[in-house]
Parts: structure tokens; sequence; C-alpha cells
């Protein structure tokens, strides 16, 4: 498992484990409110989604409170673009493909500004599609692909890190306080003072006279440490006001227009489709979602987390196409190629890392090679008998949704910019995938139990996990012995891990027991 994890054995890792303990963060914690999701998430849905909903309409009372800061980057970016300058925005994981989305919102509302907003993720364009592990955890990257994309004194650098402390991102900022003649906007969802207290290379960035940092912190996850939920849904919103903000700062009263729109949105056809969608993946059958290309960055957000978050296959390259296949794949609406699919997608060529010394699975050669276009489609589907389908078609003033013979329309709200409405999608994406995963066990009470511990953070995460239920069953171990038992397990199969090295340890710890 080591070469997996990227340490050489337990011991590597004890004595860099310091820089990946997190679980003093809000966001890696549970939300008292959601403790019983996953029993929810199968015996009561209507309570699970109201539950769900009202956790992300805090998110939009967070960000009322945060319209002044919402103005003063906007006048910033107004200033950097009369200057002549571009605003880059960057970010890893869930941070990551919100940044890609609203670059590509960008694109689509103003094609005559095009190359004005640049925004880039850990590992490339790819991890949009297929998660890049081993690259967070590296300062020096940060650094490295901001210069690849030609930042100058000119740009503004604007950094989204759900939690931070991703090493990274704050290699990116250390990087822009040395090139920009404006301050970095550092932007995260734990207390300022949590941060600067606990984590070293946090403090460092937060308290550097070149950045700007901007606290968003909207409480703990609707599963601990989800932060693909409403810690990304309150950056890409505060990031995209500011964006898109109209010569007469409309984005306060657009706030207010989408808060009052969504508290009276009626979810509760979330449910059937919630329950279509489990019982296909109960039933070993497959699913195509047929994405209008709208709303296809959005999707390929909601779909390529699952694989990190709940340990699901990931979106099968096209040289690996074998069985089991991926439980769901995307095709975007109309691309007739690989090429056409990836331009419609992110409404720019592609920007792959091609760097020498890095993995294969971030190239040029390996990114253009997956295919969302409907030929794809065909191949899948000569390899599995299941052809159901989930359209996300755009109908103008609404958005429809049909998993194959169900179908419901989603009316837009009126007057409000296109970002919203993107904002909208993805909270209710969000919390469709979330139960569905609740409904396929991948997740006990609101603790991620299929987490995989492929890197420090999520070792720290999984052994943190184990030890509640460690102590759940008068167990207790110490945090080396946890993460000795980490190490031993295999990490290439298909089960809970922490589940797997809890009951491992607590197996040991009943022979022992009896022995003595």
């Amino acid at each position: 498992m080591s070469s997996d994890l990227g340490f050489k054995n337990s011991s590597d890792y004890l004595k860099q484990c310091h820089k990946f303990k997190l679980g003093i963060l809000p966001t890696e914690k549970s939300h008292p409110d959601t403790w019983n999701l996953s029993d929810l998430s199968k015996n009561d849905l209507l309570q699970a989604v109201d539950i769900l909903k009202k956790l992300d309409l805090n998110v939009f009372q967070v960000l009322a409170q945060k319209t002044g800061e919402v103005n003063k980057l906007s006048e910033k970016i107004k200033e950097v673009f009369n200057s002549g300058g571009r605003v880059f925005i960057f970010g890893c994981g869930a941070t990551g493909r919100l940044s890609l989305l609203i670059e590509s919102i960008w694109n689509s509302c103003y094609p005559e500004k095009k190359g004005q907003v640049v925004s880039f993720m850990s590992g490339g364009d790819i991890a949009l599609v297929q998660s890049v592990e081993g690259f967070e955890d590296e300062l020096s990257y940060g650094a490295r692909h901001l210069n690849d994309l030609g930042f100058t004194e000119e740009d503004l650098l604007i950094c989204s890190t759900e939690g931070g402390e991703t090493p990274i991102v704050i290699g990116a900022a250390q990087e822009a306080t040395k090139i920009s003649k404006h301050k970095c906007y550092y932007l995260y969802c734990n207390p300022t003072e949590v941060l600067v207290k606990n984590i070293d290379r946090s403090r460092e960035i937060i308290t550097h006279n070149k950045i700007h940092p901007v606290e968003l912190y909207c409480g703990c996850m609707g599963v601990a440490g989800s932060t693909r939920m409403q810690a990304s849904t309150i950056l890409q919103a505060f990031i995209s006001m500011a964006l898109f903000q109209d010569k007469k700062g409309n984005s306060a009263t657009e706030l207010k227009l989408f808060n009052n729109f969504y508290s009276k949105f009626d979810l509760s056809f979330l449910k059937q489709f919630i329950e279509k969608e489990s019982a296909i993946y109960v039933n070993f059958e497959r699913l195509t979602y047929f994405v209008d290309s709208k709303f296809a960055l959005n999707t390929f957000t909601d779909t390529t987390e699952r694989a990190p978050t709940f340990s699901m296959k990931p979106f099968e390259h096209p040289s690996d196409l074998s069985l089991p296949l991926s439980l769901c794949y995307i095709c975007i609406n109309g691309a007739k190629s690989s090429a056409e699919a990836w331009r419609q997608l992110l409404i720019r060529p592609p920007r792959p890392l091609d760097w020498s010394d890095s993995m294969h699975r971030v190239s040029a050669s390996y990114l253009n090679s997956f295919d969302f276009s409907h030929g794809a489609i065909k191949k899948r589907e000569e390899l599995s008998s299941s052809k159901n389908s989930f359209l996300i078609k755009d109908g103008g003033d609404f958005i429809l949704w049909n998993l194959n013979d169900l179908k419901f329309k989603i009316d837009l709200p009126k007057k409000i910019h296109p970002h919203w409405i993107q904002v909208l999608l993805k909270i209710l994406l969000n919390t469709h995938s979330t139960l569905i995963m609740g409904r396929l066990r991948r997740y006990e009470h609101n603790l991620m139990t299929w987490v995989s511990p492929s890197n420090g953070k999520l070792i720290d995460r999984t052994a943190r996990y184990v030890d509640y239920f460690l102590k759940a069953e008068g167990i207790n171990k110490s945090y080396e012995e946890i993460v000795e038992a980490i190490f031993a397990i295999d990490l290439k199969k298909d089960r809970s891990m922490v589940l797997e090295i809890f009951h491992n340890i607590k197996r040991e710890h009943e022979l022992n027991s009896q022995c003595i």
C-alpha cells in the first residue's frame, strides 16, 4: 500500500503526520443535524432532503454577511481588467472544479472577453473527470502551474481552498505574492483563528502582507469532510458574485432573490429520482447522464467527486473498458467526437499538464483520449446490457430532468444571472448524489466510512473515523496503532476501508483479551 500512499511505511507517515492532522477543523467535523443522515437516506428521504436544504440555506445567510467583501473583490477585478490584466482562479479537488466552472460561465456570457478569466486546478483539466491524487500535498506544484500559465504582475490570483490549508493552493498563493502587484485573494471555509492557531502553513499565508484573506465559514458539512457540499457552494457563489457583479452592484439583490426562491422551492421531487437511480445501482445496472453542454461541467463535478468521496470506481479510460464499468458515465449531448466534447465542456481548449517528470495520467495524450461523445456510449453499451439514461436538458427558463420514464421540470428564477442557475444545479446534484450514496451504504451516520486513505489528509481522516468506531465499542487504541493497521490493509479492495480496519483491530483486541 505504501507506493499508493506516497509514504514508505507507517513510520514515514508518522514522522510527518502533524501536517495532516486536521480533525480540529470544522470542515472535518461531524454536523450534529445530519448525524442520522445514513438512516434517513434509506427510511425518510423527504426529511433527509429537508435537513440538507437547511444547511444550504445557511450558506446564503453567511454570504449575506459578506457582501462587503464581495464588493471589494468586484472592484479589484474591475481594476485588473481596466489595466489589461487577467483574473486567475485556482483550487484543488472540489474548489478546482468550481474554478473551471466559473471560467466556463464567463466564456459563455462574454465570448468576446475569453481569456480574461483563467482557471486551473490541481492536476490540470483531467482532474475534472478523474480525481488526481498526489498533487495537493506539493507546495511547489502550485507555483509551477501558475508560472506555466504565464501569470504576470498585472494579473490577480484568487485562491479557493475549503479547508484553508491545502499545500498546493498555498504554494500558488505564495508565488503570486512574488509576481503580482495585486494582493492575492485567499478564500477559505474554516474560522481564521482555528487555522492561524493550529496550522503553520495556513498562518503563514493568511498573515502574509500581500494576501487578502476572506473567511467564509459556514459550519460543518452535511457529510463530515465532504467539502464538495456547502463549502464549495459558498466559494462558488462568492467568487461568481464578485466576478459577475454589474455596474449597479446588484449582487446583494440577486443573492436575496435567489435565497427567497430557494427557500420556497419544493425539493420533494428529488425523492423519486434518488430512489430510481439508487435502485439502478443496487440491481448492478449502469447509467449514462446525457447532458446539454451548458450543464455538463456542473454534472461532471458532481459525478467525478463521487469516486474519491465514496470510493466509487472513477470514469474509465477508453483503453481500460473492462467490467465492472463505473456506475455512471457522461455523454455531452450533440458531441460527435472526443475533441468536440472537451470544447463544449470547457468552452476553451483543454489545459493538461505536460510535465516530463510528472505522471502520465495528467498528460495531454491521456486527457485527449477520454471520450464523452456519443461514440463512447456505444462502446460502453456493447459491454453492458444496461441502457438507463438520465437527461439533463436546458429548456431556457427551466431545466428538464428525465431519468428513464421519470420526468421533472425545474422552473428557474427570473431576472437572475446565469451563475445562480449553476449554483442551483450544484446544490440539487449534491443532495441527489449524497443521498444515493447513503442508500448504497457508502457512509455511516454522516462519516465517510468508504474514504480511501490515499494521501496524508485522508490517512488522518481514516484514522479518526476508525478511532470513533473503536471508542463506541469501548476499545482504546493510540493514533500510532491505528495508522499501523491502515498501512497493513490492501488499499485496492472494493470495501469500506474504515470499517474493515475497525473490524481488524477489534478482532485482534478480542483475541488478545481472550489470551489474558
